[in-house]
């Protein structure tokens, strides 16, 4: 994968409510995390500009391959202060995930938070010798701890950041974090003290993201992501996303599917 993302995130149109981005090339596994910055992007090319994103939830239906991508945008609302699109995407001519994006005019008011920031060492003080992106190469990750080769459990907590150094549009920061929220979340649910993610394989079926506050997706942030409950051949996981200064600029859901292999 290109370490360029803004250049993965350039999106075509192709009519009123279509769109086209992604790389031409084809082949491998797609992953999620793209497949919800398209979305977001798309989304955000159809609402007025001084419209933050508020929150995207994604739906995947099935397995998509790296490569181009189209999405169909669809009006849900838009008033002066809050605008909502569904979006699709497909390959192929097959639906390969479905996502609500909200946006919304910031307004004046109260800012705090219940959520405290963890006490970690920071990124700079791990050092360049934990880089670790799993070939996700747009992503620069460095985990608290050291990571098996064969990544056999929980990954969290970590700091990552874009590679490039995107400018300070809400929009492609906005994708660049939805891009970020989903690495590795797949292994959240395995204790990795024990190598319980061996002989199972784990999917995202939905991923929920909401923006809190301004932030650079080029800067490091610390991901934290902690399973809530598994049941079912089902999990649900829950996280965090914190600055340097430690302010929470995001959080997430996820729930995923576990099988045997």
């Amino acid at each position: 994968m290109t370490p360029d993302l803004s250049a993965l995130l350039s999106i075509a149109q192709l009519g009123e409510d279509r769109f086209r981005a992604g790389p031409e090339e084809h082949g491998g596994f797609l992953f999620g995390g793209f497949t919800m910055a398209v979305a977001l992007a798309v989304a955000g090319r159809t609402v007025a500009p001084e419209l933050v994103p508020k929150s995207l939830r994604t739906a995947f239906l099935s397995e998509g391959k790296w490569g181009a991508m189209e999405a169909s945008t669809q009006q849900v609302n838009t008033s002066r202060s809050f605008s909502g699109r569904r979006v699709s995407i497909q390959q192929a001519g097959r639906t390969i995930a479905v996502a609500d994006a909200t946006f919304h005019r910031p307004e004046e008011g109260i800012d705090r938070s219940a959520c405290v920031a963890p006490h970690v060492p920071s990124p700079s003080d791990l050092g360049s010798g934990r880089d670790w992106s799993y070939g996700l190469d747009a992503i620069e990750v460095r985990p608290l701890t050291p990571v098996a080769g064969d990544m056999t459990g929980r990954l969290h907590p970590y700091w990552a950041r874009i590679r490039e150094d995107l400018d300070d549009g809400h929009l492609i920061n906005g994708a660049a974090l939805a891009f970020m929220s989903d690495f590795a979340v797949i292994f959240s649910p395995f204790d990795p003290s024990i190598r319980e993610a061996v002989g199972w394989r784990s999917l995202t079926l939905e991923h929920c993201v909401w923006f809190h506050r301004p932030f650079r997706a080029s800067r490091w942030l610390l991901f934290d992501a902690s399973p809530l409950t598994q049941s079912g051949g089902r999990y649900v996981t829950r996280g965090t996303i914190f600055d340097e200064g430690g302010t929470l600029v995001a959080s997430f859901v996820q729930e995923g599917l576990t099988r045997q292999i």
